[in-house]
């Protein structure tokens, strides 16, 4: 059993994933003579829609399907593979995992494709960070029990930069539950004041000031 345990979102949590779409745009744009960005956001758009995740590596096989090119799906392929993540971290969210892991047990808990999940997490540096501690779920709210089983603990703090998960998890956990809003990505600044969200921060250096009672102290009954 552990006393507490931090369930940290990563896409808009920990790393900027607004800069890396802006990012796979301008590099398709740039070598996709046939196809521009505007294009392969439409198939982005339809592949999530198709499997409920963000599954890039599937969204490069048909966008390289269209563009008639093996070497093209190789090039777009390698670029996603190959992205510095560790460069996109956002300032202070290495301080502030190294900090919560002193206070108690550090988990990634998000969404996507499991693999493409994990091999982002492991050059951002953020799965060494959490003693490799990772939950990759296609809906993650639909999970509170097996988070419970995996990490029993007396209490659990959820970081999160969207408000939906919040809203779903507090129900599930009740007063057990520290609910998280970090305003970052295109999701800030949309739930000021939203029910089930016991704090908002801007900046996750935020975090370095709490202690492991603050944390627990925050919890509000739904």
């Amino acid at each position: 059993m552990h006393d507490i345990v931090f369930l940290i979102d990563f896409d808009n949590t920990l790393i900027d994933h607004d800069r890396f779409k802006r990012d796979i745009g301008d590099w398709v744009d740039a070598n996709a003579l046939s196809l521009g960005s505007a294009r392969f956001w439409e198939v982005y758009e339809d592949v999530r829609h198709e499997t409920e995740i963000v599954d890039l590596p599937e969204v490069a096989s048909r966008v390289a399907f269209e563009v008639g090119s093996q070497v093209f799906h190789r090039e777009l392929s390698a670029f996603l593979w190959d992205y510095p993540f560790r460069d996109i971290a956002f300032p202070g969210s290495h301080d502030a995992v190294q900090h919560l892991a002193t206070l108690g047990t550090t988990v990634i808990l998000c969404d996507g494709h499991g693999a493409f999940q994990r091999h982002k997490l492991e050059r951002s540096g953020f799965a060494r960070a959490v003693s490799h501690n990772i939950l990759v779920y296609v809906h993650k709210e639909e999970h509170a029990a097996d988070i419970r089983q995996l990490f029993p603990a007396r209490h659990y703090v959820i970081i999160d930069d969207k408000p939906r998960i919040h809203a779903a998890m507090k129900p599930c956990f009740g007063e057990a539950l520290t609910t998280i809003l970090i305003r970052q990505g295109h999701y800030a600044g949309s739930a000021h004041g939203q029910a089930g969200i016991d704090l908002e921060i801007d900046l996750l250096s935020a975090l370095g000031a709490l202690d492991r009672e603050d944390f627990v102290r925050l919890a509000r009954p739904i």
